[in-house]
């Protein structure tokens, strides 16, 4: 037996580099490496639809930080770690 699987067109991306979602399955955390953001979302866990997307991070705006986001996790207190890979 197949599951069944839903897909959805969502925004605007360059490369998804990296997934999170806060521990209320509310807000989808998302890395555009190539624009060097961190954006959410405001995230539906019933119907998967995503809305109101607003920069958490931008790494454009923090010379002192040299490199590009790459990959990321949240942990128990939803506090979000972001990787980087310097250049």
């Amino acid at each position: 037996m197949m599951p069944s699987v839903t897909t959805k067109e969502g925004f605007m991306q360059g490369i998804s580099n990296g997934l999170a979602w806060s521990r209320d399955n509310k807000t989808l955390y998302y890395i555009d490496t190539p624009e060097l953001r961190v954006d959410a979302f405001d995230y539906s866990f019933e119907t998967g639809d995503i809305s109101n997307r607003r920069p958490v991070f931008e790494f454009k705006s923090h010379p002192e930080v040299k490199g590009r986001p790459d990959g990321m996790s949240i942990d128990e207190k939803d506090n979000l770690w972001v990787a980087y890979f310097k250049h």
